[in-house]
């Protein structure tokens, strides 16, 4: 009895580390992507990622993946949407990928650390680059 109820209260404390925690210091606001600089500004480095094997659309390929998603008050990224892609469907894995690995940092102007949600799009070239990587910008 005593082992079952020392693999449930490690399973249950492992499922409380693995869940994002969203931190919201007032109510999210919903801003333009040209505005979110007002509120969060991007890191500087570059969304790379590694595309498994069988994931990726044809060589020459480009598309893009429109995703709607929340800024928390820590500038961690939650609950990405994609609400419109092109071709649809093939890049709305990869574009959820990309905003998901993006950092932010509040602006000057933000001090209350207000969260928002934005829409980003991210466009792709698969195969313009030697390695299985699929450039991202906003």
């Amino acid at each position: 009895m005593k082992k079952m109820l020392m693999i449930v209260s490690v399973l249950v404390l492992a499922a409380c580390s693995v869940a994002p925690k969203i931190y919201l210091a007032s109510e999210p606001l919903e801003v333009a992507v040209d505005e979110l600089d007002d509120y969060w500004i991007e890191s500087d480095e570059p969304v790379r990622f590694e595309m498994p094997a069988g994931s990726t659309p044809g060589a020459g390929q480009e598309g893009f993946a429109r995703v709607r998603f929340l800024i928390d008050s820590n500038g961690k990224v939650h609950n990405p949407e994609v609400v419109e892609s092109e071709p649809e469907g093939v890049w709305d894995q990869h574009g959820v990928k990309a905003v998901m690995s993006r950092e932010y940092r509040p602006s000057e102007e933000n001090d209350a650390l207000v969260p928002v949600y934005v829409t980003s799009t991210v466009t792709f070239n698969y195969g313009s680059q030697p390695s299985k990587s699929a450039p991202a910008t906003s």
